[in-house]
């Protein structure tokens, strides 16, 4: 017996380029749920893009990160894109795409073919217009990253945004899902704060301050303290954001990072900001982790977990992408044609499978059809008298069944014809083909019965000839042409009535 096992990559891998640090994750996604294989982090601030990449594939190596095997996320940090939050007047996304081309060349001193420019709709406002969180990249930026990954033999699947990974975790694992929250992520150097809603951002912005800084730090309110910095820094934030085209009021703040341990953290931002705050231990929802040492690296550092393992989320397939159109066109086509080959391949086992399985017993069928044969020849003259018989009974059964199809059409047609339309000639050729032309006073009420046609069960397949504009004594009136068939049981009614 032949075994054939359907491959599909289990892992999915995250790399996060903060300008300080290098951080990698590995998932692995099983009939038990989501486990994390090992988290790495490396300070590579001052290191050579060549220096980056060897980290990388070292990184890679000793997580086992494969691109046969996993599909990899990477993400830039978010201070090194222009993200804008729009409302455009339409909500189809195909018209949203073609405004955004126009509405990008406003937003950035640069060129069209010097971006990479990716959107989201994130919602629709009272009057149908689009929300959308416009991404725009320099393509150098882009074309350096793509450059460190492929030294380190990495291709990653999406390029996104730091942002867009850390609220990816925070959808996965929010204890608030429905309500607007202020989003503070303290890193090493950047803390980065997102407004989110219904798990989308509505806002978002990052600010050069870290844990480096705030690392041991009182919390007071004296003008060179740290903490006071991101204080101001927050409420900056806050007020640019009331002032934004898309405003939702915020019901929390959460600190979204490793463990943060520092008294009298939440009293200090709700007295200062009049909102509930709240600490979410990220360490504590996390899945389990096979490699629990991996965290001493975060912890000691005060580095952010969540746009790391945001990155290795299934949430992440969604939102933004800053991969080149054309090398997005070349991995669709890539996927496409595997799925194909994999699927051949698949057809063709089964194929040889089952033709392995019946020739076992193509001699044995071989004689139950000879057998099968001998009777079918036995029975073959009942069976004409059979039919002759249906014939007949046919024939008899269309002589009693006697209607007159033509007065049934006419007033089916009375009934569902709106009073305001004129029909002008009515011709039933073939014998089955209904033909009616006449008069509306506007487009919407041949509609109307174009539609009445449809839904009665007299008529099928109704099509508008045509319909022409022309005044008659100063009215404009529409002339028209139907055409639909008869339902099968008018057409057997006739026919009847014919015999008779």
């Amino acid at each position: 017996m032949i075994a054939f096992r359907w491959k599909k990559k289990r892992f999915i891998s995250g790399i996060e380029l903060t300008g300080s640090w290098l951080k990698l994750v590995r998932l692995h996604y099983g009939p038990g749920g989501k486990e994390i294989i090992g988290l790495r982090a490396r300070y590579i601030q001052g290191m050579s893009d060549k220096e980056i990449s060897k980290e990388i594939a070292d990184l890679a190596s000793s997580l086992k990160i494969s691109k046969n095997y996993d599909h990899i996320n990477a993400s830039i940090p978010r201070q090194q894109a222009a993200v804008r939050f729009l409302k455009l007047p339409s909500a189809d996304p195909k018209e949203v795409e073609k405004i955004i081309a126009f509405q990008a060349v406003k937003e950035i001193p640069y060129s069209p073919e010097e971006t990479i420019v990716d959107f989201q709709i994130i919602g629709l406002d009272e009057n149908n217009f689009s929300n959308v969180l416009l991404t725009i990249v320099h393509t150098g930026i882009v074309e350096r990253y793509l450059k460190i990954f492929s030294a380190a033999r990495i291709e990653p699947e999406k390029l996104t945004l730091s942002s867009q990974a850390i609220n990816s975790f925070y959808s996965e694992f929010s204890p608030f899902p429905n309500e607007t929250a202020l989003l503070i992520d303290i890193d090493y150097s950047i803390t980065s704060l997102e407004v989110v809603s219904q798990s989308k951002i509505i806002f978002s912005r990052s600010i050069y301050i870290g844990s480096n800084e705030l690392a041991d730090k009182e919390l007071n309110s004296s003008a060179n303290n740290p903490w006071r910095k991101l204080l101001d820094e927050v409420g900056r934030s806050l007020e640019l954001y009331r002032k934004g085209k898309i405003y939702q009021k915020v019901d929390k703040m959460i600190f979204v990072n490793s463990d943060i341990t520092v008294p009298g953290l939440e009293e200090l931002f709700r007295g200062e900001f009049s909102v509930p705050v709240e600490v979410l231990k990220v360490s504590e929802r996390l899945p389990p982790i096979k490699e629990s040492l991996d965290l001493f690296d975060y912890r000691d550092n005060g580095l952010s977990l969540a746009g790391i393992v945001g990155l290795a989320l299934k949430k992440t397939d969604a939102g933004i992408d800053l991969l080149p159109h054309q090398l997005k066109t070349e991995k669709l086509i890539l996927r496409q044609r595997s799925k194909i080959i994999a699927g051949l391949a698949f057809i063709l086992v089964i194929f040889f499978a089952l033709n392995g399985f019946y020739f076992a017993k193509l001699r044995r069928t071989e004689s139950y059809l000879k057998q099968l044969n001998i009777e079918i020849k036995k029975t073959e003259s009942e069976a004409k008298s059979i039919r002759l018989l249906l014939g007949q009974t046919q024939l008899i059964r269309n002589g009693l069944d006697v209607s007159s199809s033509g007065i049934e059409v006419v007033t089916e047609l009375y009934e569902i014809v709106p009073p305001e339309i004129t029909l002008t000639f009515l011709e039933l050729e073939e014998k089955e083909k209904l033909i009616l032309r006449g008069v509306a006073p506007a487009m919407s009420d041949i509609f109307k019965l174009n539609a009445a046609l449809e839904e009665s069960s007299s008529f099928k397949n109704v099509e508008l000839n045509y319909a022409a504009q022309k005044k008659i004594r100063g009215v404009e009136l529409t002339n028209f042409q139907l055409v639909c068939s008869l339902a099968e049981e008018k057409k057997v009614s006739q026919i009847a009535g014919e015999n008779k």
